[in-house]
């Protein structure tokens, strides 16, 4: 009798060892599979998981093999607030993991972005969803992109977006060429001592 209790720990103990051990089927190319003592477990990209497993920090989820690692691509949107000398960069925020710690923004000239506008390549903009570039020419065209950092580094540039700022129109240069010209006048005024009497 005692030898069936025996039996039948070991048989438990062994059992208890492998019970989370699935032997799914590769469905697709582009996936993997883990395995340790305590299970195995294969996945293909975008293919719904069919087990799930966590062991020194790495995580199976949603069909994607995940642990510590560098954020993904950031996607920029469209830029707001666009003038002659300023527009307001954004983006949508990192919520999957892993987390952001901060965002960083390129703006250039140039859509290869072989050179940048000012301070902003790889520009530390914190851990924020828009950013205000300033100091632009009007008509010329502006491109922005941006990768977000984390502990374990940096992600992926994002989409690129294009900005031209706004030129003035006529009634602008219009307003602008009259303000010129009163400040002319004026000073010409104050100069010759118009209006003085003798």
């Amino acid at each position: 009798m005692k030898k069936i209790y025996v039996l039948i720990l070991f048989l438990l103990a062994w059992a208890s060892a492998f019970s989370q051990s699935v032997s799914p089927t590769l469905i697709g190319s582009g996936g993997d599979q883990t395995d340790n003592a305590t299970y195995k477990t294969s996945w293909s990209i975008g293919e719904p998981i069919i087990g799930i497993g966590m062991a020194d920090n790495l995580m199976l989820t949603q069909g994607f093999h995940q642990g510590s690692s560098a954020p993904l691509a950031t996607i920029a949107t469209e830029a707001t607030s666009i003038t002659t000398s300023r527009f307001t960069a954004n983006w949508n925020a990192m919520v999957s993991v892993p987390l952001v710690d901060y965002y960083l923004l390129d703006v250039s000239t140039d859509p290869n972005f072989g050179s940048f506008f000012g301070v902003f390549h790889d520009f530390n903009v914190g851990n924020v969803t828009t950013y205000p570039v300033t100091g632009l020419t009007p008509g010329t065209i502006y491109y922005y992109r941006l990768r977000a950092h984390n502990s374990d580094g940096i992600g992926l540039y994002s989409n690129i977006i294009i900005v031209s700022p706004v030129i003035p129109t006529l009634s602008e240069w219009g307003l602008i060429i009259f303000g010129i010209m009163l400040v002319a006048i004026s000073t010409v005024y104050i100069l010759k001592g118009w209006g003085h009497s003798a």
